[in-house]
């Protein structure tokens, strides 16, 4: 070491384009494409890259890298231009190249801007005229800054006569080149003109790991010394983004000159414990970069970084999150997902702002997976744009929707009728559904009138966007509705609405006791029905509040009749298999009430046993575990030794009968916002799941019929047989009829013989 950094100063650069080619690394592809172009007369090259990767650091670097002998380059900054006009923005370009290339004010004039307002075309001319003459053999690079101020709303019109003017001087101007840089999608500049559009164009992007550990180890080569770990820590962190890299830099060699003269080791450890000052000094230029994001784009963009945070330890949040995940996560925000949000997202990947990759799931299949490209920056994004702030911002995309509910909050003023002005939200949300404050006021709309259902629907979204200000009014709408439905008898519906009070108002002992008084009232109604549904109301109670002496004994109640109406024997063993006959359709569109056929028989025949462990040998210990009994085709009851076939058949049928339940609990009640789609989707799977699970079921119906070694063959297996009939059944349409049909556990060839002829 030569010098330590006590006496050094900070060799890493923030806050302007490097200029010093000493500090400069990598891009030597970039300066090899534009050298082959220039050589060969190509008028326009056009360069392109996100925000503060680096643009005018390259243009600065070019007169060092490119042609020294064949061109000379003038830069020109168009960032101050956008509202000037054309005699304005000549005069300004050409009083720069008279500066960078030194020509003196006694030989050159520079064309004034009044002269210019009367003949821009020729006085120009005229003055570049004199610029080659003193160039001689070499040709002017016009290196123009900030090109994409033309797409702008802002701009002058002049800004349009230069762009014109340009092309046309470039066409007539054989020694004059020019190389735009913009910051923005080459798609999104929809006013650049054709002429630039079609020029041979590169991308500035990210520095390959090689130029990145240059860029890392060179300029402090003689002061610290990086341990391999912590170059790559670096590299992570950064992905190779030069602004990231020296901002990281900058906080390691400031945080290296006060500890230990001793110690200019860098390690691991040293880069970790910087981060949060490298976030701190790199604020300017990581809002910069945000800034230059579309609000859709932010939106996907924190809610990845926030999915990747919650997932994963921060040292290993590199790794990709199951995209869907992340849109889940936008859905639990209260944020409805539109075809904008989609394609934000595919943008963001395009930019390499975000990086898509396939994951490898339980299933074998893969999932579409997505991660921040650069760690540091979410990081940045966790900590200073939290998600649950930005989606806000969503209310601002659509002009119509806000100038309609800028006429509602008119009405609400005026004290107009509340339906006139629950019809203007409901239009604003038609526009734009994430305009949450259409939202709220649309919630309260419905509660005022009163109309609890659909104030509970909104609120229900509301209060994912907002929990805070909408906890009181959502927790009134649920307590005012479940009122109303005891009123009404409908204790059911009234324990759901108290139970999602309870979940939205942890401990709230008025919450509790409603909540309480529906599950009493709801148990008792079921005492004589369904006594093990009410067994599981006062279950509940007791849970709220275990003193509560009235629910013991209904519980005890309830135990007491479940024993004595047990139809079965002590000892016995009695399984269900359910026989579904074909009709028009399947249960979760409609479901008639079944008609049931049930024989029960007892028997101490050691023949042969059930082989199924779930299913309890004493229901009189066990009468709570008699449905493990039942069977439509997702369990296993009478059957030994299932073929593949058979056991593939049953996690086909239950994996429908879940998909069913799922089905069900979203159409009931309006609980939860409706999405038609996802539930006809999921309608579909369900019939193909039934579908996949009548085909196994026929093949283990086909191998038993082959077996001749058994003395039982004769009777086949005819519960796989019924369970094919059940799930083509439940495929299809309409409302099948049902029979139950009670058969032995406990000899397996008696029950084969009572199933055969229900199952043909």
């Amino acid at each position: 070491m030569t010098a330590t950094p006590q006496y050094r100063k900070n060799p890493y650069i923030i806050g302007r384009p490097i200029s010093e080619p000493e500090l400069f690394f990598g891009r030597e592809s970039l300066f090899g494409f534009i050298n082959d172009n220039l050589n060969q007369g190509t008028k326009v090259i056009l360069l392109h890259g996100q925000r503060r990767i680096g643009k005018s650091s390259v243009l600065f670097q070019i007169p060092n890298f490119v042609g020294k002998n064949k061109f000379v380059f003038v830069s020109f900054d168009l960032h101050d231009q956008g509202k000037s006009s054309l005699p304005q923005i000549l005069h300004n370009l050409a009083k720069d190249i008279s500066k960078q290339l030194r020509l003196s004010p006694d030989t050159f004039k520079v064309p004034p801007t009044e002269e210019l307002a009367t003949a821009p075309t020729t006085l120009f001319r005229d003055f570049l005229a004199e610029v080659h003459q003193a160039l001689g053999d070499k040709s002017l690079v016009l290196l123009l800054d900030e090109f994409d101020v033309l797409s702008t709303s802002e701009h002058h019109q002049g800004f349009d006569n230069f762009f014109r003017y340009l092309q046309s001087i470039l066409e007539q101007e054989d020694k004059l080149f020019v190389i735009p840089v913009v910051g923005q999608s080459l798609k999104d500049l929809q006013n650049l003109p054709l002429f630039y559009k079609r020029a041979p164009q590169q991308k500035i992007g990210l520095l390959d790991e090689s130029s990145a550990k240059k860029l890392i180890t060179e300029p402090a080569q003689r002061v610290l010394d990086y341990e391999p770990d912590a170059i790559q820590a670096i590299w992570k962190l950064s992905a190779g983004h030069p602004y990231c890299i020296q901002v990281i830099c900058h906080a390691v060699f400031a945080k290296a000159r006060e500890r230990d003269p001793e110690n200019w080791t860098i390690t691991r450890t040293d880069v970790e414990n910087i981060i949060n000052k490298a976030i701190e000094i790199g604020e300017g230029g990581l809002i910069w970069f945000w800034d230059g994001l579309s609000i859709r784009e932010r939106i996907v963009f924190s809610a990845v970084a926030e999915v990747q945070a919650s997932q994963q330890p921060e040292e290993s949040s590199t790794v990709s999150v199951n995209a869907e995940q992340c849109w889940e996560y936008l859905k639990n925000l209260g944020v409805v997902l539109t075809e904008s949000l989609h394609k934000a997202e595919s943008q963001l990947v395009k930019e390499n702002l975000l990086q898509r990759e396939y994951l490898s799931q339980k299933s074998g299949q893969k999932a579409a997976g997505l991660k921040v490209t650069i760690e540091i920056v979410r990081r940045w994004i966790v900590k200073q744009h939290p998600l649950h702030r930005e989606v806000r911002e969503l209310e601002m995309l659509d002009s119509e929707a806000n100038r309609i509910y800028k006429t509602s909050a008119e009405l609400r003023q005026q004290g107009a009728d509340i339906h006139k002005q629950i019809n203007h939200y409901e239009r604003v949300l038609e526009l734009n559904p994430n305009h949450f404050s259409a939202l709220s006021d649309l919630a309260q709309g419905y509660l005022e009138i009163p109309d609890f259902a659909n104030a509970i629907r909104v609120y229900e979204r509301a209060y994912k966007v907002d929990p805070i200000r909408t906890k009181d009014e959502y927790l009134r709408s649920l307590l005012s509705y479940g009122s109303q439905l005891m009123e009404q008898r409908e204790f059911r519906r009234a324990v759901n609405y108290y139970s999602l009070a309870s979940d939205v108002a942890h401990n709230n002992k008025t919450v509790q006791k409603k909540l309480v008084d529906a599950l009493d009232s709801y148990g008792r109604e079921l005492m004589e029905p369904q006594c093990q549904l009410a067994r599981q109301q006062f279950e509940r109670i007791l849970q709220l509040e275990p003193d509560n002496q009235s629910a013991k004994m209904q519980f005890e109640k309830c135990d007491q009749g479940n024993s004595k109406g047990n139809p079965l024997v002590l000892g016995s063993i009695a399984t269900v298999i359910v026989a579904v006959i074909f009709s028009f359709g399947w249960l979760v569109r409609g479901e008639r009430e079944a008609t049931n056929i049930v024989t029960v028989a007892n028997s101490s025949s050691e023949q042969g046993n059930i082989d199924n462990d779930n299913c309890p040998t004493n229901f009189t210990e066990s009468i709570h575990d008699v449905d493990l009994c039942i069977s439509y085709g997702e369990r296993l009851l009478i059957s030994s030794s299932p073929s593949e076939d058979f056991q593939q058949g049953m996690k086909a049928f239950r994996e429908a009968k879940a998909m069913v339940k799922e089905i069900k609990n979203a159409q009931t009640d309006d609980l939860s916002v409706r999405n038609e789609d996802r539930i006809n989707k999921k309608i579909d799977s369900v019939q193909e799941e039934y579908k996949k699970a009548d085909e196994f079921f026929k093949k283990a119906a086909q191998l038993s019929n082959t077996e001749k070694d058994s003395k039982d063959s004769k009777y086949s297996i005819p519960e796989a047989l019924i369970y094919s009939n059940n799930a083509r059944a439940l495929a299809q349409e309409g409302s099948p009829l049902t029979l139950a049909v009670v058969v032995p556990g406990d000899d397996e060839l008696l029950a084969r013989a009572i199933l055969q002829g229900v199952a043909q």
